[in-house]
């Protein structure tokens, strides 16, 4: 996403497993980053998106999600639809709560009710209007972020996880 992201990027993050990769990997220069990160609100990143393109029309704006914030607020990508609003989601799936599940594990508890089945997140975003495209190969990310920062409508690019690897995209 470094490779991609304009300088002055508006980034909106979800908690979740991804935001300590994302903060470990991506050294921010002018760009602005927003997170939810009192009392972990999951869902943040998608609905704050929308709002700094609202009021940043200019700028891109990427929101970071996992599949369980989506999975929250997922339906809000239609309002992006509605309104035109160029935001990039980068939706990354798992099908699990992984920040519950290690919670659960320090604890000595076994796993419990932290995996679930998920849609195509790339077909709900081609369905609702907008761009979707699925990344299960690591050789396909730098074009398939390039090409949802580009685009004029709001996308998403869905990484790894459900369904199986044999839809590798969906455009």
């Amino acid at each position: 996403m470094k490779r991609q992201a304009a300088k002055d990027a508006i980034i909106c993050s979800d908690v979740g497993d991804h935001i300590y990769w994302f903060y470990k990997r991506f050294v921010c220069e002018e760009q602005q980053t927003f997170l939810c990160a009192n009392m972990a609100g999951m869902g943040f990143g998608l609905p704050a998106a929308i709002a700094c393109q609202f009021a940043r029309p200019h700028k891109q704006v990427i929101a970071l999600t996992g599949d369980g914030g989506f999975g929250m607020v997922g339906m809000e990508f239609t309002t992006a639809v509605h309104n035109r609003l160029a935001i990039t989601v980068i939706l990354f799936n798992d099908g699990k709560l992984k920040n519950i599940m290690k919670e659960q594990e320090g604890y000595g508890y076994p796993e419990y009710r932290v995996s679930f089945p998920n849609p195509n997140f790339a077909e709900f975003a081609n369905s609702a209007g907008g761009l979707g495209i699925r990344v299960s190969n690591p050789k396909e990310l730098d074009d398939a972020l390039r090409e949802a920062l580009n685009s004029s409508q709001p996308s998403q690019v869905k990484l790894g996880g459900y369904p199986p690897k044999s839809d590798a995209r969906t455009a």
